[in-house]
């Protein structure tokens, strides 16, 4: 019952940024060398296509199509000139999705900590930042 809230919660969600927010969709491709979490779920390496929809950011395996969660985001801007990518934070052989940056502007989408990020940070491990080059935009 829990999982069918939280289901029609993140429809809802959608939805309303979909409609809201269409002018500002992109579609993103970056290959991926090691696993990830992105959300509470653990994606393999590999080629990803990363769909941008304002707040929303999917994920999709380029090979099978097999999508990730859908996932909440804010907006930051850097300060630094810099490529466009995905930012992860590595604890010891885990690695967490942090951040999009645009491939046209300083402006990027930073994902939320999990529970299971916070759990690792607690162990007192300094995460190292780690980047990923996106390889096209769509």
């Amino acid at each position: 019952m829990k999982s069918m809230k939280q289901l029609v919660v993140v429809a809802i969600f959608a939805a309303l940024a979909c409609t809201a927010l269409h002018a500002q969709s992109a579609d993103l491709r970056a290959t991926i060398p090691f696993n990830f979490h992105a959300g509470d779920r653990l994606m393999p390496a590999g080629e990803y296509v990363i769909h941008e929809q304002g707040m929303l950011v999917v994920l999709r395996e380029a090979d099978s199509g097999r999508l990730a969660p859908i996932l909440m985001t804010i907006g930051v801007v850097s300060s630094n000139p810099r490529e466009a990518g995905l930012d992860f934070s590595h604890y010891g052989n885990e690695y967490f999705l942090k951040a999009i940056w645009s491939p046209v502007s300083g402006y990027g989408r930073q994902f939320l900590q999990t529970a299971r990020e916070r759990e690792v940070a607690k162990r007192g491990i300094v995460p190292v930042q780690a980047e990923v080059t996106l390889a096209s935009t769509k």
